[in-house]
């Protein structure tokens, strides 16, 4: 299910996705009564996202019960309204692609956002973990302060390829050399996984 946020007005406003959190959790209702497994697509660092919103993003995948969630950083697609909106909001220059996805650049630095993109990378690092293991917003908030990027970024690891194992049956062996090719936004787009 693509829930891409937990807040209605990043979902309603910018994604423009005319979708409530009532419409979510009774989606996802549905799918539990089903006994169908739930896996969520998010996105973040959109234009005007604030933390608040991450957070809003993570209770929301906590209270649908989401048993797999992935997220992505917004990757700007040149003639996108949202990309026009943030180059008018001066968060992209005119030429922004090589300096996104250029070498050595990261898949989880977000591209949209010119704030304090340490709280972000480590939001996104967490992001998972927090869902999975239904860690409280307010202590997730707590974490998300602290300068412990190379600790999340291995949580994030391990996370990904235990959701990739649980979700999909993917046993490590094969799981990892997998993960391993595709975690770069280049990469992944390569090999026609997301585009975000």
């Amino acid at each position: 299910m693509s829930v891409e946020s937990g807040s209605c007005r990043i979902r309603n406003e910018i994604l423009k996705k005319d979708i409530t959190k009532e419409h979510i959790l009774a989606a996802a209702k549905r799918l539990d009564a089903a006994g169908i497994r739930l896996m969520t697509f998010n996105v973040m660092a959109l234009p005007e996202e604030t933390i608040e919103d991450v957070c809003a993003t993570v209770r929301l995948n906590q209270q649908i019960r989401a048993d797999y969630s992935r997220v992505n950083m917004l990757f700007p697609l040149s003639t996108s309204t949202l990309c026009r909106k943030a180059r008018e909001m001066g968060l992209l220059s005119t030429d922004c692609f090589e300096e996104i996805i250029g070498p050595g650049t990261q898949s989880f630095v977000p591209a949209f956002y010119k704030g304090k993109k340490k709280d972000f990378v480590n939001s996104y690092l967490l992001f998972c973990f927090a869902i999975r293991y239904r860690i409280p917003v307010a202590v997730l908030k707590v974490l998300i302060g602290l300068p412990l990027f190379f600790l999340y970024r291995m949580i994030w690891q391990i996370v990904c390829q235990l959701n990739e194992k649980q979700f999909f049956g993917v046993d490590l062996a094969s799981g990892f050399p997998y993960f391993w090719h595709t975690r770069g936004v280049t990469r992944r787009s390569e090999n026609f996984t997301s585009i975000y």
